[in-house]
């Protein structure tokens, strides 16, 4: 029982930041391929969708010329599966994995010099995120180690 693969995408947080904490809706859209080999049974899944509430340290995270924020989260996503028989695909309705999410992101501030409003900062970002369960009942627990770059504005 085996669930592995690559994926890329976006992953935006829309939401507010205040003097000691932060909330947003995060939205997910990443494709590639994961496979889910059980018995002898193949089963692909081309592309993960979906979201869910974040917390994040809000402006506690600027550190003077830069921003450190710690952001964690629970997903739930939408995967679209396939069945690979004989080297043909045939849609084998759609997963939906969910989990929690963890991010460090680390990005320099844009004129840090003048006192402004409003702030932007651009950097990287490093995160983990756990998928537990699919509420069909069909994937294993899956490890998923992300790497990116990000923007912040604030």
């Amino acid at each position: 029982n085996t669930f592995s693969g690559r994926m890329g995408g976006l992953t935006g947080d829309i939401g507010q930041s205040f003097n000691k904490f932060g909330y947003a809706l995060t939205v997910v859209a990443q494709f590639g391929n994961l496979t889910h080999n059980v018995d002898g049974r193949q089963t692909q899944s081309i592309g993960l969708f979906g979201g869910g509430p974040t917390l994040s340290l809000g402006r506690l995270g600027l550190i003077q010329r830069g921003m450190l924020d710690v952001r964690v989260g629970y997903d739930f996503l939408v995967a679209p599966t396939r069945v690979v028989m004989d080297g043909v695909a045939t849609g084998d309705g759609i997963r939906v994995p969910h989990g929690p999410r963890l991010a460090l992101n680390m990005a320099l501030l844009t004129n840090p010099g003048r006192q402004r409003r409003l702030f932007h900062a651009f950097g990287f970002t490093i995160g983990y995120q756990a998928l537990v369960h699919d509420l069909k009942g069909d994937l294993p627990f899956a490890n998923v180690l992300q790497f990116g770059m990000v923007y912040w504005g604030g």
